[in-house]
């Protein structure tokens, strides 16, 4: 993944967290904090669906090309633990989506019926 992609994958998870995409008040941006990011008026809980809302109202060729496809609460809550280099290599390496686990209880032998 490129450095410019999972930068704004941080953003994201940042706003989400702290209201503030660049993670701090003293560093806002223009515009923020919008309505419903806002740390005076909304909790953590409350930005974290509101980001995986408008996650979901994004066109999905947009949301694919952005890399924000499979971002949800759950997504924004693992990745909450995570500051600076450590979020940043997070989103850099895919480490935000859970791994695909399978069914691993399925034997051979339930697979083919016998």
């Amino acid at each position: 993944m490129k450095i410019p992609r999972a930068r704004l994958l941080v953003a994201h998870v940042l706003e989400a967290e702290t209201g503030f995409r660049e993670g701090h008040p003293a560093r806002a941006l223009p515009g923020e904090p919008r309505l419903a990011y806002d740390p005076d008026c909304t909790m953590p809980t409350q930005r974290r669906y509101a980001r995986a809302a408008e996650t979901v109202a994004m066109p999905r060729p947009e949301a694919v090309r952005l890399g924000l496809q499979y971002l949800s609460c759950r997504t924004l809550l693992r990745l909450s633990g995570l500051s600076g280099n450590s979020l940043l290599l997070a989103c850099a390496d895919g480490l935000w989506t859970r791994q695909l686990s399978g069914h691993r209880g399925i034997t051979e032998e339930v697979r083919d019926g016998h």
